[in-house]
């Protein structure tokens, strides 16, 4: 096995094909609902109140979003980049995106030739997995914990399959960085890398690495900082709908026993999980996954063509696939976006079984052709009505004061902190005098004036009289 270091074409075609789909409309699509209007709220608060511990979200601290606050920072420093919009909300995961498919072909590239990493990464682009909703194209965690833990994979193959003995402090270290963007999800490499060290006789080897102790102790160091920091400038919340004191109770129990075990009935899981799950986000791809599986698993029951065993880049994608897949299965309470991790693997696993059916490379190639036309036409796609009303509504009332009487969606609620000067809740009816605004219910006949926007139960009026 070598190490390629130098780039070449197929790493360019990979930088520009990935910038080109991730930054297609970054700007100009509106807001998600949740997790990333949310995010981009809790940063519109840091901006101002120049708080780098504690979230807020509309005034108090935030009860609900409680990861690590690297995200926020990021999302914090490209508003005062690009100011407040989408572009500026969503830039931290497009650049983590992009870096993301070049760390992911040069770890492909440590076993495979630099053709099949860029056909791999040209599967996973041509889907939903990283390029779209909750990843590159949102301002959510995912994409720049994704980053990270890939990061920390490639150093951590490294160390296990190319002796480069100081590569597992470096794996460690993203894996904190991946634990400051989202908290506890960075755990689930450690099995992976457990089982995987194991497979290759080399975890009693680990053991006794001096480095390996110091890259655990640089990690738990690391990511204790925040936790210290937490419970010397973090915020006891007064109420919560889950019983939460503070951001570690929520992280550690609401966030992560709970939703392991059920107990926060946010969602309900059921047993189509993971073929809605592949369905929605492989786009046609998960047919040939099915297949791939079915086709490894009948070599391997049936101890044909043992060579198999010969490919390293195979192994570690069924191990790291099939672990973070049943992590993600056990638990109770889970969302399509958790597995976002397992689709690089998924996609090695479908390269590795079309190059060893000769015959489905003409399929591929049309299907891979078919894809990207599909992806680039969902991404020209996307709604973009929100957006393009606020960008009106700023340039119409510069100086605008919003008064919000009931509290609307996180999206609008975010259009909102962006597109006013003054943006002031107060649930007691108030009379509003000519030029302000207001956000109020469908069922609040309280305010009369004109109609400037409807977004769900929610309603934009100014007053005129």
């Amino acid at each position: 096995m070598k190490i390629h270091s130098r780039f070449s074409w197929q790493f360019i075609i990979v930088v520009i094909s990935s910038a080109f789909l991730l930054f297609l409309r970054l700007g100009e699509v509106n807001l998600a609902e949740w997790d990333e209007s949310r995010n981009g709220a809790n940063a519109f608060e840091m901006y101002y109140n120049g708080d780098l511990i504690n979230l807020y979200f509309n005034g108090t601290p935030d009860t609900w979003n409680n990861k690590p606050p690297l995200m926020i920072w990021l999302i914090t420093i490209s508003y005062h980049v690009f100011g407040f919009n989408e572009f500026a909300l969503r830039f931290p995961s497009a650049i983590a995106a992009v870096i993301f498919f070049l760390v992911f072909f040069k770890l492909i590239s440590l076993y495979k030739t630099k053709n099949f990493a860029l056909i791999c990464c040209l599967l996973l682009m041509s889907c939903k997995a990283i390029i779209g909703h909750h990843a590159g194209k949102t301002g959510d965690f995912d994409a720049l914990m994704l980053l990270f833990l890939t990061l920390s994979v490639y150093y951590f193959l490294l160390y296990i399959d190319f002796k480069k003995g100081r590569d597992i402090i470096f794996s460690f270290l993203a894996l904190c960085a991946a634990f400051y963007t989202k908290g506890t999800a960075a755990f689930l490499l450690i099995p992976c890398f457990i089982a995987y060290a194991a497979l290759n006789k080399k975890l009693f080897k680990a053991i006794k690495d001096r480095k390996a102790w110091w890259a655990i102790f640089v990690f738990v160091v690391t990511a204790s900082s925040w936790v210290v920091a937490i419970l010397l400038r973090g915020e006891k919340y007064h109420s919560n709908s889950s019983g939460s004191t503070n951001a570690l109770f929520t992280l550690f129990k609401t966030d992560t026993i709970d939703r392991i075990t059920g107990l926060n009935n946010e969602t309900t899981s059921n047993n189509t999980y993971i073929f809605t799950v592949l369905d929605a986000k492989l786009n046609l791809w998960n047919y040939l996954l099915y297949a791939a599986v079915i086709f490894f698993l009948v070599k391997a029951l049936t101890k044909t063509q043992s060579n198999y065993a010969q490919d390293k880049l195979l192994v570690i994608a069924l191990v790291f696939s099939v672990l973070i897949t049943i992590q993600i299965l056990l638990m109770q309470n889970k969302h399509v976006w958790y597995l976002i991790p397992a689709f690089p693997f998924y996609a090695i696993v479908i390269l590795s079984f079309i190059v060893r059916i000769k015959y489905l490379m003409p399929v591929f190639i049309l299907l891979l052709v078919f894809t990207f036309t599909r992806q680039v036409h969902f991404i020209l796609n996307q709604k973009s009505d929100l957006h393009t009303f606020f960008i009106s509504f700023k340039t119409e009332y510069p100086n605008s004061s919003i008064l919000i009487k009931d509290m609307p969606t996180q999206d609008l609620y975010l259009y909102i902190l962006w597109s006013s000067k003054n943006v002031v809740a107060d649930k007691k009816p108030t009379e509003l005098s000519k030029g302000n605004f207001v956000v109020h219910n469908s069922e609040n006949p309280f305010y009369k004036g004109r109609v400037l926007l409807k977004h769900k139960n929610s309603i934009l009026t100014a007053i005129d009289n």
